[in-house]
């Protein structure tokens, strides 16, 4: 069985979605518990997918040498 879209993506994890950059703090596999860049929370309840729409995954976590490493579009 496939795994859900999102549901492998660490806290930490940077998606977009619509137009918005997120940043995940806990991840419950189809939904989680995200914050803006700043900190702030948003959701308790964020869906990576909603009517078809998919969140995009923009950047990993920091990783130990406190790079994040930034996927190509």
């Amino acid at each position: 069985m496939a795994s859900q879209h999102g549901s492998d993506w660490p806290p930490g994890t940077i998606i977009r979605m619509y137009d918005e950059e997120l940043r995940i703090r806990e991840n419950y596999g189809d939904r989680g518990v995200v914050e803006d860049l700043n900190g702030d929370p948003v959701s308790s309840a964020y869906y990576w997918e909603f009517q078809g729409d998919q969140a995009e995954l923009v950047a990993l976590p920091e990783s130990k040498n406190n790079t994040v490493p930034i996927l190509s579009q």
